[in-house]
């Protein structure tokens, strides 16, 4: 009797921890590491009234290296910071702390992104992951502006 509740027990702690991926890291190790996770955008897409493709242009090079060389650093305590990079008025320092949350299953998250919707300045948004590994992020966003509706898709890889 004992070895069958302690089976059961042990059933339900495995199943009961949320885990992204066969390789048993949870989406928060993913996104933060142990401590925390710096990533760097590396691809910037958006289109307006048509969903992002393979062959929509990436926009990345024609924004300010000050916005460009920008850091987010996520902490697993739900802290998000963004950081200036090399370039900007204050290298390398953070100018903004906000918060992050999953949402959705953790098929989404909301989170300050990089260049915001329409492709200047920072904003929170919630974005879906089209891709989260320890090496690579993908955050799509729609956002409805009047009759407009812009899509926009972040690339980023780790930065640490």
């Amino acid at each position: 009797m004992k070895k069958a509740i302690l089976l059961v027990m042990a059933i339900v702690s495995i199943t009961a921890c949320k885990k992204d991926n066969s390789s048993g890291t949870s989406k928060t190790q993913l996104l933060c590491g142990t401590s925390f996770k710096k990533w760097k955008v590396t691809g910037y897409q958006r289109s307006i009234n048509s969903p992002i493709t393979a062959s929509t242009a990436d926009k990345l090079s024609t924004l300010a290296s000050t916005y460009t060389d920008n850091l987010m650093v996520f902490y697993p305590n739900g802290v998000e910071k963004m950081n200036e990079g090399a370039t900007g008025t204050n290298p390398l320092t953070d100018y903004t702390t906000v918060n992050w949350v999953f949402m959705d299953n953790e098929t989404s998250i909301n989170c300050q992104v990089l260049f915001g919707i329409l492709g200047n300045g920072d904003e929170q948004l919630n974005c879906s992951f089209t891709e989260l590994s320890s090496e690579k992020m993908v955050l799509d966003n729609t956002f409805i502006f009047g009759t407009t509706t812009y899509y926009s898709r972040w690339t980023l890889v780790p930065a640490n």
